[in-house]
């Protein structure tokens, strides 16, 4: 009778385990498994917040912040002998400051992988002698716009100041004046902000085309509102260069 009873029970058991293993908590996926610094949403630190914190004297927020800008591949190639070189050359041809040098490194945090022999001191002195610039004229350009240290002289920066002579008939000088009174207009695209408002500026008559650099920053609306431009021949010929 016993064995009967134990022969029973244990069928029961065996018949019950699937069912009982069914109730436990699931066991975690190898995906819930990763680590915090993998998971989408989650904002990794590596090399560049922890110079931007501990050699630049940023905030970690700030320094987080910075660092969240970058692709994950670029930001995983920052390295610190190098963050090192690219800082201190800065500092040296610019004149910066710590303050300065903090707040050009966390607008364009990609500069701590920039090759300074390559690509930065070169561009920087065609520059500085393109525009007839003083150290400090450099140095506003380059902290109000940073991505300057990144921009192609024969690809961006050349074809844009030549087409302000040959397009817009400005001298030199009055390139220069305009790039050191507002650097952001070496921001602008040729093809999608500045040829297209020329060309509705020449297809509307009395529209002075100085407005096209001096206006450069406002909106479609205010840009055709202040020059008498119809928005119609604006977007006519924006359609001509997408």
């Amino acid at each position: 009778m016993h064995t009967i009873a134990a022969w029973s029970f244990a069928t029961i058991a065996v018949a019950l385990a699937p069912l009982s293993r069914s109730w436990q908590s699931p066991r975690p996926s190898a995906r819930s498994c990763r680590s915090p610094r993998r998971r989408r949403g989650v904002v990794r630190t590596g090399v560049a917040t922890d110079y931007c914190v501990q050699t630049l004297g940023c905030t970690l927020e700030d320094a987080v912040r910075a660092e969240a800008k970058m692709l994950p591949q670029v930001a995983n190639s920052v390295r610190r002998d190098k963050a090192e070189v690219v800082c201190a050359e800065l500092r040296a041809k610019l004149g910066l400051s710590d303050h300065e040098m903090r707040k050009l490194v966390l607008r364009v945090p990609t500069v701590l992988t920039l090759n300074m022999d390559k690509n930065v001191n070169p561009k920087l002195d065609w520059l500085q002698e393109r525009l007839d610039l003083s150290r400090d004229e450099l140095k506003k350009i380059c902290l109000t716009l940073p991505a300057t240290l990144a921009y192609s002289v024969d690809k961006n920066l050349e074809p844009k100041l030549s087409y302000f002579e040959h397009e817009l008939g400005m001298s030199p000088q009055e390139i220069r004046s305009k790039i050191i009174s507002m650097p952001a207009r070496l921001g602008y695209s040729i093809e999608k902000r500045y040829r297209p408002r020329l060309a509705a500026i020449r297809a509307t008559a009395g529209a002075d085309p100085a407005a096209v650099i001096d206006r450069i920053r406002a909106a479609d609306a205010e840009f055709c509102k202040r020059t008498g431009v119809s928005i119609d021949t604006l977007r006519r010929e924006q359609a001509r260069v997408r």
